[in-house]
């Protein structure tokens, strides 16, 4: 276009400095477009609130760390010694990462990045009160290896039983000093994401504010644009030729009908202009925001090609695997395999895949540290369309996933929480009671005998009243591990009562049952039990002991079959507890008896 405007010129006899002049002021006009543009940008690009959000991740972690090393001290008890040192290891490891990873985290916070005072205020808060955790946990672990040092040579039981107490005033401390440091941690992360909120609303009025500056500024230079036009028609003949030509190489097609003036012609190249500009922009804006939400996502957002080989990540994908996008990139999916996931989920996946083009399931894998955790992934598989024949081609893969460790783990707690004891650890009296059916129907099935065993803990009543109930749940623990300790393999224990306790033994007679009770009674007689108030207390139990017979189905259910078996055991228990406690009997035919009248 420029060189058919010179041959114009050349034509027509236009004086060379004029042509100099104009398309000097064109190009400075351009530079000037093109330089404003880049500036504004320049200025303007900042993610501000990407050094907040990195932040906000590292503390959420930090949160999590910080309390996993609390509870591994919190349940610690003074009377479960012998394994000190290895806690006290364990405890320093964790303790240096959580240090090393706080000052790590001290970079995203600096003044430039975050110049509010107050999440500086809260930071330190975090860290003082996470020094005195840590130190508080050093203390308790020295206290519990100076414990367990004096309980192996030997030391004197009021020696020991100080030193239990200020090992249970540290642990309490300890715990105090862990919930302050969560309620710092929640104040610190709360405050981020104020701060992560208002960021994110600056970051995107920059950008409206450049989507506006350069609206404006290619409308300043349209203006300037049709100034020189006009300026050049007073001076040339030929410049309706030159915006033939300029309309003539317009790709939206625009043609100026017959009649039409020089400034509505000039009015629609303006507008046409104009509309691409906007559309440009608008097109900008759309891919910008599809980006920042793929990177916004909470969960790891994964796409492969067809031989399974990483092209995408988002920050996600980072924060729950440990692997950054330069290091996953073009390498092979099974990066994360940890091997524990089953065969048979892995067809599940390939045939839903090939199918459906859509799978969804848990896998198991494992983070850049070799941690294993369990997520949630929904895989889709991608295909592009040709326009002209509509055939579709397999492109790659792209995956959503989600980690689900800690809703596994809780359902794995609520699982043990609904069958077992909380205090004792021994089965619950539900889960005892049903266990002890199923083992009834096969005795009832193959004829094989069955013996009901009954205790319960002599004078509990009066260990409570008079040492109080901490005492008594310890005497409660100690009979349980007593139990565990004569229990068959094939037996079954659990906890029915307060201090009634339930064994049934498959496969043993009367005798065998009898046996076994005497032996518990010994064992459980000859240990003694050390009171809060460092007083030895003797335990003694009384056994009740039933046998299973087949003459007792005649067509009863086994539900009212052990519900029979169990009364009779019962009923021996109060015989034993009539003749002094402390002793084993058997139901027996004189107990019927007693039963009737």
């Amino acid at each position: 276009m420029a060189a058919s405007i010179i041959m114009d010129r050349v034509n027509s006899g236009t004086p060379a400095k004029h042509l100099t002049l104009f398309f000097t002021i064109e190009f400075v006009l351009l530079i000037g477009f093109i330089g404003s543009l880049f500036l504004f940008k320049s200025a303007s690009s900042t993610d501000s609130s990407a050094s907040v959000r990195q932040a906000l991740y590292a503390s959420h972690e930090l949160a999590y760390e910080a309390n996993y090393l609390s509870l591994m001290l919190t349940d610690l008890h003074s009377d479960e010694l012998g394994d000190t040192l290895s806690i006290r290891s364990s405890f320093e490891k964790q303790a240096k990462r959580l240090m090393q990873a706080l000052l790590d985290n001290e970079g995203w916070l600096t003044p430039q990045n975050q110049a509010t005072h107050l999440i500086r205020t809260e930071r330190q808060q975090v860290e003082n009160t996470l020094v005195k955790s840590l130190n508080a946990g050093r203390k308790l672990l020295a206290i519990r290896q100076s414990l367990e040092q004096l309980k192996s040579d030997g030391q004197q039981k009021e020696l020991i039983g100080l030193m239990r107490t200020r090992f249970n005033e540290h642990r309490d401390i300890h715990s105090k000093l862990a919930l302050q440091n969560q309620r710092a941690f929640r104040n610190f992360i709360r405050q981020l994401e104020m701060l992560h909120k208002a960021q994110l609303a600056k970051d995107e009025q920059k950008n409206r504010n450049f989507i506006n500056f350069a609206i404006l500024a290619s409308v300043f230079f349209t203006l300037c644009q049709l100034s020189l036009c006009l300026i050049y028609r007073r001076h040339f003949k030929h410049l309706d030729r030159f915006l033939t030509r300029i309309e003539s190489r317009v790709q939206t097609g625009f043609k100026g009908e017959q009649g039409s003036t020089f400034e509505q012609r000039l009015d629609a190249l303006a507008n046409n202009v104009q509309q691409a500009l906007d559309l440009q922009v608008t097109e900008l804006q759309k891919q910008r925001w599809k980006n920042e939400a793929l990177e916004a996502a909470g969960e790891a957002i994964l796409i492969a090609d067809q031989s399974g080989h990483i092209q995408y990540t988002n920050a996600a994908f980072t924060r729950i695997t440990g692997y950054e996008s330069s290091i996953v990139l073009g390498q092979n999916c099974n990066i994360l395999s940890s091997g524990l996931t089953s065969p048979e989920t892995y067809n599940d996946l390939w045939t839903g895949l090939n199918q459906n083009g859509y799978w969804h399931g848990e896998l198991i894998n494992q983070r850049k540290t070799g941690e294993i955790f369990t997520q949630m992934t929904t895989m889709s598989a991608l295909y592009d369309e040709d326009e002209h024949t509509g055939a579709r081609s397999h492109q790659g893969y792209i995956a959503v996933m989600r980690d689900i460790s800690l809703r596994k783990q809780l359902e794995r707690d609520l699982y043990t929480l609904a069958r077992q004891d909380g205090l004792t650890g021994l089965l619950n009296r539900k889960t005892v009671l049903d266990e002890a059916e199923k083992l009834l129907q096969r005795s009832v099935r193959y004829g094989d005998p069955l013996s009901v065993v009954v205790l319960d803990i002599d004078h509990f009543k009066a260990i409570n009243d008079r040492w109080g109930h901490p005492t008594g749940d310890k005497a409660i623990v100690q009979v349980a591990d007593r139990c565990r300790e004569v229990l068959p393999s094939d037996g079954l224990i659990g906890r029915i009562g307060g201090e009634e306790f339930l064994m049934v033994l498959p496969g043993v007679n009367s005798g065998k049952a009898f046996k076994l009770a005497e032996e518990l009674r010994l064992l459980i007689a000859s240990t003694e039990l050390l009171s809060d108030q460092q007083e030895m207390i003797r335990l003694t139990c009384s056994f009740g002991i039933s046998l299973f017979s087949r003459g007792y189905v005649n067509g009863a259910g086994t539900s009212d079959l052990l519900s029979k078996v169990i009364a009779q055991a019962d009923n021996a228990l109060y015989s034993a507890k009539r003749e002094g406690r402390n002793c084993v009997r058997l139901y027996s035919e004189e107990e019927a008896e007693k039963e009737v009248f």
